[in-house]
């Protein structure tokens, strides 16, 4: 669908940690409940703090308000099977071309070392519906608001917009992004070998707004 003069905002979480066991007293048939006031939820965000207060964080789906609305928000590309295994593969071959030491790295014309234990992007809905609710607020400003969830208490953000006064397709707009992040492995200038915490699964999830 073609859009005039229009922000547009790709958001997506690359989600790196510990599936929790899932608790599914607190599940319906649409997830979590991130505004249950017990004890489970409070403590969903209570890692969390805010940079300028140190307090926990609201969680964006159950206050949205806590975001600033900066804008109207005007469309949601529908995040359909293909879109999300397009997602995926561009994240995955990436992946697996860095792990497998094949990468060179434009800058330095050296390679990554490979990885030892790069596991493979998942799909996560619950994740996807926190994406969702951020973007409708049109305010990629958003490090001080809870994004966790009880699988993923840890989640990173990856942020990317565009404006432009020129007629633009939103899929010509997502390809635009995924392939900008993807050549940002070319700036390293040394790449090093770093130590992390092995995970069992990682999960991404997307959505966009304009």
């Amino acid at each position: 669908m073609p859009i005039m003069n229009k922000i547009f905002f790709l958001i997506y979480y690359l989600i790196g940690g510990f599936a929790a066991p899932l608790r599914y007293e607190h599940f319906g048939a649409v997830g979590f409940n991130f505004c249950w006031k017990n004890k489970d939820v409070n403590e969903l965000c209570a890692h969390m703090k805010a940079e300028e207060t140190g307090l926990a964080m609201e969680h964006i789906a159950c206050e949205p308000s806590v975001l600033k609305r900066m804008g109207e928000h005007y469309f949601n590309y529908p995040m359909t099977e293909k879109l999300k295994n397009y997602i995926l593969r561009i994240h995955n071959e990436c992946r697996h071309r860095i792990a497998g030491g094949d990468e060179v790295i434009l800058k330095s014309k050296k390679k990554f070392p490979i990885a030892a234990r790069m596991r493979e992007l998942i799909w996560d809905d619950e994740l996807a519906y926190v994406a969702h609710t951020l973007t409708e607020r049109c305010n990629i400003e958003s490090n001080n608001v809870c994004r966790a969830t009880p699988r993923f208490p840890f989640p990173g953000e990856t942020k990317a917009s565009k404006m432009t006064n020129t007629e633009i397709k939103a899929m010509d707009f997502i390809h635009e992004v995924l392939n900008g992040f993807e050549s940002q492995s070319h700036e390293i200038a040394d790449p090093v070998t770093q130590m992390h915490l092995h995970t069992d699964k990682y999960s991404i999830n997307s959505h966009q707004l304009s």
